[in-house]
């Protein structure tokens, strides 16, 4: 086959001379001559020429056109375009399935096509992918799916007493073991050798007696007797006032210990467990009430400096770990000026979602175990902002306890990291 330019040079030879011989003719002013057959036929042989050559211009055309680099083309975005001679396929991209002009996000976290080990870590969903969150007490390893275990005696992460007890690591977390001469107390991670002496209350007589000072207790607790601190006059903890609140979990905003992944969440282990025989400082801590004491009402407050705010949700269960544990998501109804009154004047929420309640969580981006979860489109696919305890995801990861928001949200972005506590009654 010729070439481009050689079929365009014929071309044009072949489809104008007739019409410049007879504009030459009539140029001279002398009328035309009829054509004879054999002129006749030439012409007719030159239109088909023209013809032919037009049909070839235009398969040239067709063949040459890449509709994947012109965007003529209907493939999804999560799609890739190939071209084809005279077309083009659509082939949806890894992580969505689909015929390629309508492709879907492939949920791995529910088709158990995933590579968490849901042993040590948990399959949080993304657009196209997956990615693994390490449990509390492990960490990645290198690989974006792959969690190892944290070994706290060679880091140093423990919280054993040198003195009395040994560090031993075990997986997820460590041991503290009692030097000789030393016999285990209450606290989990030290020990003593002096004894321990506390009036022997129980949480049912606590409540009674109104006129008790707020301070640590010796409760009974699945048939054992450990020291909670009990909150029972109408001071210091704002709305929810006194009456005999139970302490459940202290949480540092700054630290991962609670993050919205964290197994603390999940299990029915204690964490640091001597830091709740007081209330307003900053001991994060997790006790065996989480998962022990049933309730009709649950204390939410945080503090932002010196500034302690406090809201009250009316929800009655056997217990926090049995509204938390299973992941299910439970509503609540407080409405998000209430939410917004743990952080105070500086609070920021987006206008859209408020998804509020137990376990709040989004396709992608902002979680929280307790709390409300709000976002600038008007669905909670993908919230941007978020106040509530063991959160996580964006804006702020690291953020775990206090408001977190991004992207048009009603009083600006905000990363507030509060002290939280939790009690219950």
């Amino acid at each position: 086959m010729a070439d481009m330019t050689t079929l365009i040079v014929i071309s044009s030879f072949i489809m104008f001379p007739a019409v410049m011989m007879a504009q030459e003719v009539v140029n001279h002013g002398v009328c035309p001559v009829p054509m004879n057959k054999e002129e006749e036929e030439k012409i007719k042989e030159q239109e088909r020429n023209r013809e032919e050559m037009e049909e070839i211009m235009r398969e040239i055309e067709i063949s040459c056109l890449d509709e994947c680099k012109t965007g003529q083309h209907n493939c999804h975005d999560d799609a890739y375009c190939t071209n084809t001679k005279r077309s083009f396929t659509c082939t949806c991209k890894p992580g969505y399935t689909g015929d390629g002009v309508i492709c879907a996000d492939i949920n791995e976290c529910e088709t158990g096509t995933h590579q968490c080990d849901t042993a040590i870590s948990l399959c949080d969903n993304t657009k196209g992918s997956h990615k693994c969150v390490c449990l509390s007490g492990f960490s990645k390893s290198g690989h974006e799916h792959k969690c190892t275990d944290i070994n706290e005696c060679e880091t140093g992460k423990h919280n054993c007493n040198a003195t009395s007890s040994l560090c031993n690591n075990t997986k997820g977390s460590f041991r503290c073991d009692c030097k000789e001469g030393y016999s285990e107390s209450v606290p989990e991670h030290d020990c003593t050798d002096k004894c321990i002496v506390s009036i022997k209350l129980d949480a049912t007589t606590l409540n009674r007696q109104r006129k008790l000072e707020n301070k640590a207790y010796l409760l009974n607790v699945e048939s054992k007797q450990i020291p909670v601190y009990c909150h029972m006059e109408a001071t210091e903890l704002g709305a929810c006032g006194g009456g005999g609140w139970t302490l459940v979990m202290k949480i540092d905003g700054k630290q991962s210990t609670f993050q919205y992944y964290s197994r603390l969440w999940t299990n029915k282990k204690d964490h640091y467990p001597s830091a709740g025989k007081t209330l307003l400082d900053h001991q994060e801590t997790k006790l065996p009430t989480y998962w022990s004491t049933p309730f009709t009402k649950i204390c939410l407050a945080m503090k932002i400096s010196h500034q302690v705010n406090s809201i009250v949700i009316n929800k009655q269960a056997n217990s926090l770990h049995s509204l938390i544990a299973d992941g299910k998501y439970r509503s609540t109804s407080l409405g998000r000026h209430t939410w917004k009154k743990l952080i105070g004047r500086k609070a920021s929420l987006q206008r859209n979602c408020n998804q509020e309640g137990f376990n709040c969580k989004g396709r992608y981006d902002s979680k929280a175990r307790i709390g409300i979860l709000s976002n600038e489109q008007n669905h909670c696919d993908s919230p941007d902002s978020r106040i509530g305890f063991g959160t996580g995801g964006d804006p702020h990861d690291d953020n775990t306890c206090g408001n977190a928001a991004a992207w048009n949200p009603d009083n600006g972005n905000k990363n507030i990291k509060a002290m939280c506590y939790i009690l219950v009654q």
